[in-house]
C-alpha cells in the first residue's frame, strides 16, 4: 500500500521565529526548500542552529 501526498501543499509550512521573528518552518524538516525557497539563507532563522 503506498500513500499519496497532496502534492500542492507541503507537509512543511512557513512560520515566523517568535524568538527573532525570521522566517522559518515548522513541520517534518523534509520540505524546507519547498517553504523557504525564496528566502536567503541568511535571512531565516537560525535559533535552532545556535542551539547546537
Amino acid at each position: 500500500m503506498s500513500m499519496v501526498y497532496n502534492q500542492e501543499e507541503p507537509m512543511c509550512v512557513r512560520t515566523v521565529c517568535p524568538k527573532c521573528q525570521r522566517p522559518t518552518y515548522a513541520g517534518c524538516g523534509a520540505h524546507v526548500e519547498q517553504v523557504l525557497g525564496d528566502v536567503p539563507e541568511p535571512q531565516r532563522c537560525q535559533c535552532q542552529k545556535k542551539k547546537r
